[in-house]
């Protein structure tokens, strides 16, 4: 009768406080973990910590332009990317704000609200001053008891995932409280332990600095080529046409359309190449996605427009669906190769290329491009200047500006000499490459604290000396890359 299900016995004694009732506190694999790092003598976060606080739990009143207002989503997993997409407010907002809520370069912060991880990043220096919202919370480490690097290290490890989705509350909109966040099981590590995971977060850092320069290095190479690296576009803000000019041949009867500087890009790109072609020339494929059905169960990646980042996709952060959501909507399947562009918001025209073998599908504000030409070239061409200036020229809407397919079938492509068109691309792969390296020297750090806690901290160093000495060529060749 009770075959399949799962049964913890527990003494009303033994009972958290507050007292939660709910079954799915009390499953084995929380009460496992609870008793194991029990054993490792922990603290309460709140001990390790000066501060633990959240964003403003009122919406602000949004600028065009301003202080950088960050959420959740801006909170990746050791990394806090402004290329997710954000908001802005003005100076005035952020003081107020500010004044409860402070970031600043060594705090920690933890995506709170929303369904999914609840991933930690260090905040960085030389970022821009910035708020957060409600759904981020602010932890700022007592740098003598544990580095920052470390705690969000911990944070993103199982140990750290699996404590807060189980203190979390709410289905629809999960949320964690900031008293629940106080009282997370951290165990006292040891200063040479502490130190290596610092150390990879460094090389990290430096690897991954190496990856973006080698994307601007081929930024570089592009605008070079085709004798842009000095371009400014104009500023004039007239531009004359006849009605056969303007709506007869585009159907547009707004201003921004014709604005002076899209036309000069198009007459640049067309004398300044070796040869240009329009994507609707090169195109196999072009269509959007279909609406995006999350399933933190399924086993298929889903791609939504916070993966794209002007640099590359966020492999690591995508999303999961089950692909019977998918079976017959084959228009929203990606494969390697494939361009996937932004459609829809702040971010429209950003393009990235798909370079994975790994089945996935793409949501509805996605418009996935295929081309006959080298994909990682004419996805480098369309996220450049030149190829946003025109994505920009073909937006439709104000508040949530959209571009659609046929929009993205009219954009100009400059092609440069093959030999550039190739050094290019090694550039970019050299730099995806990076990335990927970047990745796994936190992935390393993440499963040493977790051996260190399965374990012990000298099973963890060992695990990391010979992780070392496995890594140092690919280590000493990602380097030498760029």
């Amino acid at each position: 009768m009770l075959e399949g299900l799962e049964i913890s016995e527990i003494l009303f004694s033994s009972l958290h406080k507050p007292v939660r009732m709910e079954a799915e506190y009390y499953q084995k694999k929380y009460l496992s973990l609870e008793n194991l790092l029990k054993s490792k003598s922990p603290v309460l976060l709140s001990t390790l910590t000066n501060k633990i606080s959240d964003g403003t739990h009122f919406t602000p009143s949004y600028t065009e332009n301003g202080v950088p207002f960050l959420s959740a989503l801006n909170v990746l997993e050791n990394s806090l990317s402004l290329e997710a997409g954000h908001r802005f407010i003005s100076s005035e907002e952020h003081d107020n704000l500010y004044r409860r809520c402070d970031p600043q370069p060594g705090d920690v912060l933890l995506r709170k609200v929303g369904v999914g991880p609840r991933w930690a990043a260090v905040v960085p220096e030389g970022l821009p001053v910035f708020s957060i919202f409600v759904s981020v919370a602010l932890l700022r480490p007592r740098t003598e008891l544990i580095a920052p690097e470390v705690l969000a290290t911990f944070i993103n490890s199982e140990s750290g995932q699996t404590q807060l989705l189980r203190v979390q509350k709410g289905a629809s909109q999960p949320d964690l409280h900031l008293e629940d966040i106080r009282d997370v099981f951290i165990p006292l590590f040891g200063q040479e332990f502490q130190n290596r995971i610092v150390e990879l977060h460094q090389n990290s850092v430096e690897v991954s600095s190496k990856g973006i320069a080698s994307y601007k290095n081929a930024e570089t190479l592009l605008l070079n080529a085709l004798n842009l690296a000095t371009y400014t576009p104009t500023t004039k803000n007239t531009n004359i046409k006849s009605f056969k000019e303007s709506f007869v041949a585009s159907g547009r009867m707004d201003a921004e359309y014709y604005q002076p500087m899209f036309d000069e890009i198009e007459e640049l790109i067309k004398s300044n190449g070796e040869y240009f072609k329009r994507v609707e020339e090169i195109q196999t494929y072009n269509s959007r996605g279909m609406a995006a059905i999350y399933d933190e169960t399924g086993t298929v990646d889903m791609i939504t427009q916070k993966h794209i980042l002007e640099a590359g996709l966020n492999y690591d952060n995508f999303d999961k669906t089950n692909i019977k959501h998918f079976s017959t909507e084959e228009t929203s399947f990606v494969a390697e190769n494939d361009i996937l562009i932004y459609g829809t918001g702040a971010n429209i025209g950003r393009a990235q290329p798909y370079l994975s073998e790994k089945k996935a599908v793409a949501c509805q504000d996605i418009i996935i491009l295929r081309v006959i030409e080298d994909p990682v070239y004419v996805a480098f061409v369309i996220n450049s200047f030149i190829g946003r200036l025109q994505t920009e020229k073909m937006r439709t809407g104000s508040a949530q500006p959209h571009l659609y397919p046929k929009d993205v079938a009219q954009v100009l492509i400059p092609f440069v000499a093959k030999d550039t068109q190739l050094k290019i691309r090694e550039k970019i792969i050299s730099s995806l490459a990076l990335k990927k390296q970047s990745t796994a020297l936190l992935e390393t750090a993440k499963r040493a604290v977790e051996i260190a806690i399965e374990q012990d901290e000298q099973a963890a160093i060992s695990f990391l000396e010979t992780a070392a000495a496995d890594g140092k060529n690919h280590l000493r060749d990602a380097f030498a890359e760029g």
